[in-house]
């Protein structure tokens, strides 16, 4: 997947601007920034669900993207119906549960979906797109609802999905922390322009431009 001469405005606000960025199958991408800084709108675009103002996402002959926005959604029924409905068969099938057990909501699987909590419809939401078969995933703050027990055990199933299925992925998250467990390369935006691009732990040791640097330290890495 590739993102090509890409702008997105908002107004007179240029909030993405993107030259060329590659994202390979197999691969799990740390996309970083701080609050403005184009990630989500980055994400967005990858995800087709927005339109930019020129170029946009390019993929490959049968490459498909499965998509968890920021604000994690329920749909009408049951968690177990909610999470069926990401799986290829359209059941609620033995991928589905087990996915369920891993995030702690085996005990849910028959309440009514727009009755969890936040975290409890992320790790749904979260279920839903890791039933599918994807070539990537884009996922937009997979874990900023979730506590700690609840964030490791998703890292562990994101990195499993990665090495059973080859899928790439596009994780947008704030943390530092996160992107050393989980990524093998991170992307920072400033301003909506990408200034670091590098893997995960040569761009924390030594960061190769003074945005990047400042929000590694600022955030303790």
């Amino acid at each position: 997947m590739r993102i090509e001469r890409t702008i997105k405005r908002y107004g007179e606000k240029t909030a993405l601007s993107v030259e060329a960025l590659a994202f390979r199958c197999g691969e799990i991408c740390a996309v970083m920034g701080e609050n403005g800084s184009g990630k989500t709108t980055l994400a967005r675009i990858a995800a087709d669900v927005l339109k930019p103002d020129a170029g946009g996402r390019v993929l490959e002959k049968g490459e498909t993207i499965g998509y968890m926005p920021q604000k994690s959604y329920a749909f009408y029924g049951t968690l177990a119906r909610n999470v069926a409905l990401g799986s290829p068969t359209g059941r609620f099938d033995e991928r589905c549960h087990e996915l369920v057990s891993k995030l702690g909501l085996s005990s849910l699987e028959r309440a009514k979906a727009k009755t969890l909590s936040g975290g409890e419809t992320a790790r749904m939401a979260l279920a839903r797109v890791l039933a599918g078969t994807w070539s990537f995933l884009v996922l937009d703050e997979p874990t900023a609802a979730l506590d700690i027990p609840s964030t490791l055990a998703a890292e562990q199933l994101l990195k499993a999905y990665r090495d059973e299925t080859g899928a790439g992925m596009l994780v947008v998250t704030h943390s530092v922390s996160q992107a050393r467990r989980l990524a093998d390369r991170i992307v920072f935006l400033s301003g909506g322009v990408v200034v670091e691009d590098g893997p995960t732990e040569q761009s924390l040791a030594h960061p190769s431009t003074p945005e990047f640097a400042q929000f590694v330290a600022f955030l303790g890495a």
